[in-house]
Protein backbone atom coordinates (compact mmCIF):
# COMPACT_ATOMS: atom_id res chain seq x y z
CA UNK A 1 0.00 0.00 0.00
CA UNK A 2 0.93 3.53 -0.86
CA UNK A 3 1.64 5.52 2.44
CA UNK A 4 -0.11 8.58 0.78
CA UNK A 5 -2.97 9.20 2.75
CA UNK A 6 -4.71 11.82 -0.10
CA UNK A 7 -4.93 10.06 -3.79
CA UNK A 8 -7.35 10.14 -6.57
CA UNK A 9 -7.44 7.33 -9.13
CA UNK A 10 -8.32 8.60 -12.36
CA UNK A 11 -9.78 6.42 -14.72
CA UNK A 12 -9.76 7.47 -18.76
CA UNK A 13 -12.22 6.74 -21.54
CA UNK A 14 -12.22 4.62 -24.26
CA UNK A 15 -9.63 4.92 -26.87
CA UNK A 16 -7.23 7.20 -24.34
CA UNK A 17 -4.60 5.88 -21.62
CA UNK A 18 -3.09 7.23 -18.55
CA UNK A 19 -0.80 9.53 -20.24
CA UNK A 20 -3.66 11.04 -22.74
CA UNK A 21 -5.66 11.68 -19.68
CA UNK A 22 -2.90 13.11 -17.64
CA UNK A 23 -2.80 15.80 -20.13
CA UNK A 24 -5.93 16.27 -20.64
CA UNK A 25 -6.35 17.00 -17.24
CA UNK A 26 -3.12 19.09 -16.37
CA UNK A 27 -5.76 21.90 -15.24
CA UNK A 28 -6.86 19.92 -12.79
CA UNK A 29 -4.29 18.54 -11.40
CA UNK A 30 -2.27 21.60 -10.83
CA UNK A 31 -5.32 22.68 -8.78
CA UNK A 32 -5.33 19.81 -6.47
CA UNK A 33 -1.48 19.67 -6.24
CA UNK A 34 -2.12 22.76 -4.31
CA UNK A 35 -4.01 21.53 -1.83
CA UNK A 36 -1.65 18.36 -1.36
CA UNK A 37 -3.72 15.61 -3.30
CA UNK A 38 -1.81 13.26 -5.65
CA UNK A 39 -3.27 12.04 -8.80
CA UNK A 40 -3.24 8.58 -9.60
CA UNK A 41 -3.55 7.90 -13.36
CA UNK A 42 -4.33 4.19 -14.53
CA UNK A 43 -4.12 2.22 -17.78
CA UNK A 44 -6.60 0.28 -19.09
CA UNK A 45 -5.78 -3.22 -19.76
CA UNK A 46 -7.06 -3.69 -23.34
CA UNK A 47 -4.68 -2.43 -25.55
CA UNK A 48 -6.58 -1.65 -28.98
CA UNK A 49 -6.34 -2.69 -32.32
CA UNK A 50 -7.02 -0.29 -35.63
CA UNK A 51 -10.12 -2.02 -36.19
CA UNK A 52 -11.16 -1.58 -32.27
CA UNK A 53 -10.91 2.12 -32.63
CA UNK A 54 -13.39 1.73 -35.92
CA UNK A 55 -9.32 2.94 -38.00
CA UNK A 56 -7.51 1.19 -40.33
CA UNK A 57 -4.34 3.48 -39.16
CA UNK A 58 -1.84 2.14 -36.81
CA UNK A 59 -0.76 4.86 -34.35
CA UNK A 60 2.31 4.66 -32.41
CA UNK A 61 0.59 5.82 -29.32
CA UNK A 62 -1.16 2.40 -27.31
CA UNK A 63 -4.49 3.41 -27.12
CA UNK A 64 -6.10 1.74 -24.52
CA UNK A 65 -9.95 0.55 -23.21
CA UNK A 66 -11.42 -0.96 -19.73
CA UNK A 67 -13.71 -3.04 -22.11
CA UNK A 68 -14.87 -3.57 -25.41
CA UNK A 69 -18.33 -4.08 -26.72
CA UNK A 70 -19.56 -6.82 -28.98
CA UNK A 71 -22.47 -7.42 -30.64
CA UNK A 72 -24.00 -11.05 -31.33
CA UNK A 73 -27.54 -11.43 -32.54
CA UNK A 74 -28.53 -7.74 -32.23
CA UNK A 75 -27.13 -8.26 -28.50
CA UNK A 76 -24.25 -5.84 -27.14
CA UNK A 77 -22.48 -7.23 -24.30
CA UNK A 78 -19.24 -7.42 -22.67
CA UNK A 79 -16.58 -9.00 -20.34
CA UNK A 80 -15.14 -6.48 -17.67
CA UNK A 81 -13.10 -9.36 -15.81
CA UNK A 82 -9.84 -7.62 -16.95
CA UNK A 83 -11.31 -4.36 -15.53
CA UNK A 84 -12.03 -5.23 -12.38
CA UNK A 85 -8.82 -7.79 -12.18
CA UNK A 86 -6.29 -4.71 -12.97
CA UNK A 87 -8.75 -2.30 -10.59
CA UNK A 88 -8.16 -4.99 -8.05
CA UNK A 89 -4.50 -5.41 -8.15
CA UNK A 90 -4.18 -1.13 -8.42
CA UNK A 91 -6.40 -0.60 -5.36
CA UNK A 92 -3.87 -3.00 -3.64
CA UNK A 93 -0.82 -1.83 -4.97
CA UNK A 94 -1.35 1.86 -4.99
CA UNK A 95 -4.08 2.61 -2.54
CA UNK A 96 -5.76 4.02 -0.21
CA UNK A 97 -7.48 6.31 -2.64
CA UNK A 98 -9.59 9.64 -0.81
CA UNK A 99 -11.90 9.36 -4.17
CA UNK A 100 -12.14 8.21 -7.84
CA UNK A 101 -12.61 10.73 -11.23
CA UNK A 102 -13.56 9.02 -14.41
CA UNK A 103 -14.52 9.90 -18.06
CA UNK A 104 -16.80 7.87 -20.48
CA UNK A 105 -15.98 4.33 -19.92
CA UNK A 106 -13.93 5.41 -17.20
CA UNK A 107 -16.62 6.52 -15.33
CA UNK A 108 -18.80 4.11 -15.79
CA UNK A 109 -16.03 1.73 -14.29
CA UNK A 110 -15.93 4.33 -11.67
CA UNK A 111 -19.87 4.01 -11.32
CA UNK A 112 -18.94 0.11 -10.49
CA UNK A 113 -16.01 0.22 -8.31
CA UNK A 114 -17.49 2.53 -5.72
CA UNK A 115 -19.62 0.02 -3.82
CA UNK A 116 -17.01 -2.57 -4.02
CA UNK A 117 -13.25 -0.86 -3.40
CA UNK A 118 -13.64 -1.62 0.75
CA UNK A 119 -13.79 -4.95 -0.26
CA UNK A 120 -10.89 -5.35 -3.15
CA UNK A 121 -8.85 -3.13 -1.16
CA UNK A 122 -8.91 -5.33 1.82
CA UNK A 123 -10.53 -2.66 3.55
CA UNK A 124 -7.84 -0.11 3.64
CA UNK A 125 -9.54 2.45 1.40
CA UNK A 126 -12.06 4.95 2.71
CA UNK A 127 -13.51 7.01 -0.59
CA UNK A 128 -15.12 9.90 0.30
CA UNK A 129 -16.52 11.09 -3.19
CA UNK A 130 -16.43 10.09 -6.79
CA UNK A 131 -16.32 12.23 -10.17
CA UNK A 132 -18.13 10.84 -12.97
CA UNK A 133 -17.59 12.92 -16.25
CA UNK A 134 -19.86 11.60 -19.46
CA UNK A 135 -21.39 9.04 -17.25
CA UNK A 136 -23.84 6.35 -18.19
CA UNK A 137 -25.99 4.07 -16.64
CA UNK A 138 -24.71 0.34 -16.98
CA UNK A 139 -27.20 -2.66 -17.74
CA UNK A 140 -27.48 -5.88 -15.75
CA UNK A 141 -27.84 -7.68 -19.22
CA UNK A 142 -24.58 -6.26 -20.25
CA UNK A 143 -22.54 -6.94 -17.28
CA UNK A 144 -23.12 -10.69 -17.83
CA UNK A 145 -21.50 -12.67 -14.44
CA UNK A 146 -20.49 -9.66 -12.33
CA UNK A 147 -24.10 -8.47 -11.85
CA UNK A 148 -22.69 -7.81 -7.80
CA UNK A 149 -21.27 -4.71 -9.05
CA UNK A 150 -24.41 -3.16 -9.42
CA UNK A 151 -26.31 -3.91 -6.83
CA UNK A 152 -26.28 -1.14 -4.08
CA UNK A 153 -27.31 2.26 -5.01
CA UNK A 154 -24.26 4.82 -4.20
CA UNK A 155 -24.54 6.49 -1.15
CA UNK A 156 -21.10 8.23 -1.52
CA UNK A 157 -21.01 12.35 -2.77
CA UNK A 158 -21.16 11.88 -6.09
CA UNK A 159 -20.97 14.71 -8.82
CA UNK A 160 -22.06 14.27 -12.68
CA UNK A 161 -20.54 16.18 -15.29
CA UNK A 162 -22.45 16.90 -18.36
CA UNK A 163 -21.23 18.07 -21.63
CA UNK A 164 -24.26 20.25 -22.83
CA UNK A 165 -23.07 19.43 -26.52
CA UNK A 166 -22.24 15.91 -26.02
CA UNK A 167 -23.25 13.36 -28.96
CA UNK A 168 -21.41 9.96 -27.71
CA UNK A 169 -22.68 10.14 -24.25
CA UNK A 170 -26.43 11.86 -24.07
CA UNK A 171 -26.95 13.50 -21.30
CA UNK A 172 -30.00 11.79 -20.86
CA UNK A 173 -27.99 8.65 -20.28
CA UNK A 174 -25.90 10.53 -17.83
CA UNK A 175 -28.98 11.80 -15.71
CA UNK A 176 -30.67 8.30 -15.99
CA UNK A 177 -27.86 7.03 -14.30
CA UNK A 178 -27.95 10.08 -11.38
CA UNK A 179 -31.40 8.76 -10.54
CA UNK A 180 -31.72 5.43 -10.98
CA UNK A 181 -28.09 4.21 -9.21
CA UNK A 182 -27.32 7.40 -6.98
CA UNK A 183 -29.60 7.72 -3.43
CA UNK A 184 -30.89 11.01 -3.36
CA UNK A 185 -29.79 14.13 -2.38
CA UNK A 186 -26.01 12.50 -2.61
CA UNK A 187 -25.23 13.64 -6.02
CA UNK A 188 -24.86 17.12 -8.01
CA UNK A 189 -25.06 17.59 -11.99
CA UNK A 190 -23.00 19.89 -13.33
CA UNK A 191 -23.01 21.14 -17.02
CA UNK A 192 -19.88 22.75 -19.28
CA UNK A 193 -21.23 24.27 -22.87
CA UNK A 194 -18.29 21.59 -24.54
CA UNK A 195 -18.88 18.41 -26.15
CA UNK A 196 -17.90 14.82 -25.26
CA UNK A 197 -14.76 16.04 -23.53
CA UNK A 198 -13.12 16.52 -19.80
CA UNK A 199 -13.69 20.54 -19.08
CA UNK A 200 -10.71 22.79 -19.00
CA UNK A 201 -12.17 25.77 -18.65
CA UNK A 202 -10.86 28.03 -15.29
CA UNK A 203 -14.40 28.13 -14.13
CA UNK A 204 -14.84 24.27 -14.21
CA UNK A 205 -11.82 23.32 -12.75
CA UNK A 206 -12.24 25.48 -9.72
CA UNK A 207 -15.77 24.51 -8.93
CA UNK A 208 -14.49 20.95 -9.28
CA UNK A 209 -11.44 21.43 -7.66
CA UNK A 210 -13.39 23.32 -4.52
CA UNK A 211 -16.09 20.64 -4.80
CA UNK A 212 -13.21 18.15 -4.13
CA UNK A 213 -11.87 20.33 -1.11
CA UNK A 214 -14.95 20.06 1.10
CA UNK A 215 -14.16 16.38 1.51
CA UNK A 216 -10.11 16.49 1.58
Amino acid sequence: MSSSPNKILMLHGFAQNASIFRAKTSRLRKLLEGKSLELYYADAPIELKPEDNGSEVISAIKLRAWWITECQNGQKSFDITQAITSIKEIIIKEGPFVGIIGFSQGAALAQMIVNNINEWGNGDTTLKFSIFVSGFAMKESMVDKHQEVLNNKISLPSMMVIGELDTVISNERSLEFVKNNTEPGTNIVVSHQGAHIFPSSNTMMKKISEWISTFC
